[in-house]
């Protein structure tokens, strides 16, 4: 694999990897790159027309000209597109011998294979305001991120669908996100299997927590929480576990009875601000169990 190649694949993994159409500064790239066509072509009609040579471009606009190509190129997903990019950028860096009249004929061809591109393609508008939300894998804060790192793929493509306005999917990956959250909650209490009893035969049965419905861990957590405070002495100690511990279960009761049931089995949709409300409830939820309480 050539050194073009394993650029290209870098900047391809690294597109996957953002998800991300970065509009103003494709477009700032393509003035940029429209100008130095037009100075080009300039300069090659002014020495046809004086029977000269074409010249070459001066350093500094050819350090101009190869910056807006790369940057362009960094924004190329792979097809036609980026392969004519890359080997527009390959022609640019290794032949020095180029003149002003070469460089324009590449220049418009980049242009031409762009626009031929972008109107085969469809853009989503993204509001100003929900901007910040997109691919911000890290929207609940540090502390969550590092307290809940299963929780991150889901905090994210909440975000994305807060910024695409996919609302009632978003609120689904919030849900999805609190279960970390509980699943937390529950190994931090030492629960790691829910016991349940089959009611024909009466044997108990063990399930994993991450395979078990959000009414059984709740019920049970609360019996744990109870055994636990219960034990304490009055005292400084006790009123920080009562303060985490049962505002904490009563909220995920209240999430799981206002949303999650709904969302999960189709009852519900959520408009805009409906989801930013949610969101914010969320944050706050993760927010205070990160302060004491992390995935195991």
């Amino acid at each position: 694999m050539s050194e073009w190649d394993d650029e290209a694949h870098r900047v391809w993994r690294l597109w996957d990897a953002m998800n991300i159409f970065l509009g103003a500064d494709v477009i700032d790239a393509v003035s940029v790159l429209t100008s130095l066509e037009t100075q080009c072509a300039f300069l090659a009609g002014s020495a046809q027309m004086n029977s000269k040579a074409c010249p070459r471009l001066q350093d500094t606009t050819h350090k101009t000209m190869l910056d807006c190509v790369e940057k362009l190129f960094s924004y190329s997903t792979p097809g036609a597109m980026a392969e004519k990019i890359q080997l527009s950028l390959f022609q640019l860096r290794t032949n020095s011998l180029m003149d002003a009249s070469a460089i324009g004929t590449e220049l418009r061809n980049i242009r031409e294979t762009i626009s031929t591109e972008y109107h085969r393609r469809k853009f989503l508008r993204i509001d100003p305001e929900r901007a910040p939300y997109l691919n911000h894998a890290a929207m609940f804060g540090d502390k969550v991120a590092l307290a809940f790192p299963s929780a991150t793929a889901d905090i994210r493509e909440a975000g994305n669908c807060l910024a695409a306005e996919c609302n009632t999917a978003a609120v689904f990956h919030l849900m999805r996100a609190v279960e970390w959250g509980l699943r937390a909650l529950c190994a931090d209490l030492g629960m790691k299997r829910v016991k349940s009893r089959i009611r024909k035969s009466g044997r108990v049965v063990y399930t994993p927590i991450e395979y078990s419905e959000w009414e059984k861990l709740l019920d049970q957590l609360q019996d744990r929480i109870d055994a636990k405070i219960q034990r304490l002495k009055r005292g400084s100690t006790k009123q920080e576990l009562q303060q985490f511990y049962y505002p904490a279960l009563q909220d995920i009761r209240g999430i799981r009875d206002a949303w999650r049931n709904h969302v999960m089995h189709t009852r519900d949709e959520y408009t805009h601000d409906d989801a930013a409300a949610i969101l914010g409830h969320i944050r706050r939820l993760m927010t205070t169990l990160a302060g004491r309480i992390k995935e195991v």
